[in-house]
């Protein structure tokens, strides 16, 4: 044959050099193993943290993983060939090391964490044993998706395509993108019972842990990168163009809150207040044997047995920021002491007491490593803050609460009248000897028929009640005891104690979101001991003690309501689950369980779906106030 007919002939056929540089390469098996890889990082996920494999979730994660593998392998097919494997393999061992750090979280924090924390945690080296007791068995799954990267890695295929091939996959992304939007947004696809549906979750990513598990773990961490790193998207608040007259809404909603006077109103009125922010406090701790000042004040003062301490994006300081505003902290802002610092709020808790000519003042036990409490207690009133950095306190891991008091009664108690807020850090987790103060007091507890963690926990916690009993015994010194409260709350459960370990030393079921309740404790000496069955959570704490003070406030002003007011009040979490005297809501399994049969009624789905509205317009309209510095327009 002539050599320019076997030249024109050998370009056609498909073992010629030119064919294989446009052909042989594999951008659908690629698809097909970034695919596979998400895919099982989001099962392995739910299943290791949630216990869900398949349910009506499933077909949005079946979407939103084959959409991000499409538009992930057409960005490598526009970058330089050098690049396409490196970049592939890497972002894949990203987002397993991602999916097993979120596993950790979620253990600790029981909820995903957003990137706006991420680079704080090098301020976390403490919390290094709470991460390896976080981790599990359940964490081997992972080792699936890293089987599935290492399988290919042998196969040494090509990340090439040619112009039709490249222009296939970037149509199919297109086409899945908006495939995929059109489908959770689709009202038909959500439940019926909720006030938002699954698309406007993925683009405002308030539910974070909500996100992660009906959308896809991958899906939530390329949401939350884009919100904080690219384009933080506020369009759902955007009040310069209010189209949706959010400001009107939320001014009407306020002026929906009628105060109505009680029988405990001004129970407390003219005493003083010291308030108590207890670290990690949680019922178990509180008996004869391990707590027995807080013991006794339980059972002879006001004992709210369902309060409960949501954790939201920050578990201590988001508690102490809804407790001294009566506003919920923020679903997006990382840290809302530090964001809000230079919000105004005219009715927190300290300046009721400060128009009433108290003596205000804040102590806690520890610096400001974690977080900017000296700026933000400045801000919202108090006329002192003290912590290790002014007191002659040496600080450590953990600092004493009975040095705490010992540094601070005296700087107070001879006041005439005074509002005082404590900060407790003594019975912070980890729960091992790495922590002095449980070293301290362990050998009151090695003989418990616990196990280890326990005892430690049960030695932190005795400081905090040696520091209550010293406090007590100075306030009688200097005859102030009888006119003073004492209301002590914990800030969270013991994170680091597991919920087996919880119930092993408890009869009651503490299961589900039971697992956040918390102690509240009133007490004055004299009182009549009554057991305050209300549900209630942190953010109601500021307008219940304003009613039980006898502070004339403008209860407008708050998202939390004064519980005995209120009536059936609904506590609700970060991932809008919620709690209440009928049952509770699981958001992530979208089911409700009813505690009684007596509430099957046939306005329980009525019932539902109010306080589902409800408590999106609570999150709503404190994200308004907080993001607008509403107060400083309409009260400063």
């Amino acid at each position: 044959m002539p050599k320019y007919l076997l030249s024109e002939f050998s370009d056609k056929i498909p073992n010629s050099k030119s064919y294989k540089v446009g052909v042989k390469g594999y951008p659908f098996l690629f698809v097909a193993v970034v695919f596979l890889c998400l895919l099982s990082i989001d099962m392995i996920f739910r299943y290791i943290n949630y216990g869900l494999l398949i349910d009506t979730s499933f077909v949005h994660i079946l979407l939103y993983d084959l959409t991000w593998s499409l538009l992930f392998v057409s960005i490598l097919l526009m970058l330089p060939a050098a690049f396409r494997k490196p970049l592939f393999f890497l972002t894949i061992i990203i987002f397993i090391v991602i999916a097993i750090g979120q596993s950790i979280a979620r253990h600790i924090l029981l909820g995903v964490l957003s990137f706006s924390m991420y680079f704080e945690s090098g301020k976390g080296v403490s919390f290094a044993s709470m991460i390896i007791d976080a981790v599990h068995k359940g964490f081997l799954f992972y080792l699936i998706s890293f089987g599935i990267l290492l399988f290919f890695i042998f196969l040494k295929f090509k990340l090439k395509a040619n112009f039709k091939k490249r222009f296939i996959i970037v149509l199919l992304s297109i086409i899945f993108v908006l495939t995929t939007g059109f489908y959770t947004s689709y009202y038909e696809f959500n439940n019926r019972v909720e006030s938002t549906n699954n698309y406007e979750k993925f683009v405002y990513l308030e539910e974070h842990d909500v996100v992660a598990v009906r959308l896809g773990l991958t899906t939530y961490t390329i949401k939350d990168f884009y919100n904080n790193y690219l384009h933080l998207n506020t369009s759902k608040y955007n009040l310069d163009n209010d189209k949706d007259n959010l400001l009107g809404q939320l001014e009407e909603y306020l002026n929906k809150t009628i105060h109505k006077s009680n029988d405990y109103s001004g129970m407390f009125e003219d005493k003083n207040l010291i308030l108590i922010q207890a670290e990690s406090l949680d019922h178990i701790a509180i008996t004869e044997e391990v707590m027995p000042t807080l013991y006794s004040m339980k059972w002879s003062g006001l004992y709210f047995e369902n309060f409960f301490a949501p954790m939201y994006m920050r578990s201590t300081s988001d508690t102490e920021f809804a407790v001294q505003t009566g506003i919920l902290p923020s679903g997006i802002a990382g840290n809302s002491l530090k964001q809000f610092t230079n919000n105004k709020f005219p009715d927190a808790l300290v300046e009721l007491f400060n128009e009433r000519g108290y003596s205000t003042a804040a102590f806690h036990n520890y610096d400001d490593t974690y977080y900017n409490r000296r700026e933000f207690y400045n801000q919202l009133g108090y006329g002192v803050y003290m912590n290790t950095d002014n007191l002659e306190i040496e600080k450590e891991m953990w600092t004493s609460d009975v040095d705490l008091m010992k540094q601070t009664v005296n700087l107070y108690s001879n006041e005439p009248r005074f509002f005082i807020k404590y900060i407790t850090v003594s019975s912070h987790p980890p729960y091992d000897f790495s922590n002095p103060i449980i070293v301290k007091n362990y050998n009151h507890f090695k003989d418990f028929d616990v196990n280890q963690k326990l005892k430690c926990y049960y030695s932190a916690v005795k400081e905090l009640d040696d520091a209550l009993s010293y406090l007590l015994v100075e306030l009688t010194k200097s005859n102030r005891i009888n006119n003073t409260v004492i209301a002590i709350y914990g800030d969270h459960f013991p994170m680091s104690i597991s919920e087996e370990e919880i119930l092993s030393v408890t009869t009651s079921n503490r299961k589900g979101l039971d697992l956040y309740r918390t102690p509240l404790i009133v007490w004055t000496p004299g009182m009549k001991p009554e057991i305050i069955r209300e549900h209630m959570a942190a953010v109601d704490i500021t307008p219940t003690l304003a009613n039980l003070f006898g502070h004339k406030t403008d209860y407008t002003s708050y998202i939390g309501t004064d519980i005995f007011t209120q009536g059936n009040n609904v506590v609700f979490f970060r991932n809008r689950s919620w709690v209440s005297e009928v049952g509770e809501y699981n958001s992530i399994t979208q089911f409700f369980s009813v505690y009684d049969e007596k509430y099957i009624t046939d306005y329980l789905l009525d019932y539902v779906r109010r306080n589902n509205k409800m408590i999106e317009e609570k999150f709503t309209y404190s994200r308004i106030l907080l993001d607008r510095n509403y107060f400083v327009q309409t009260k400063i």
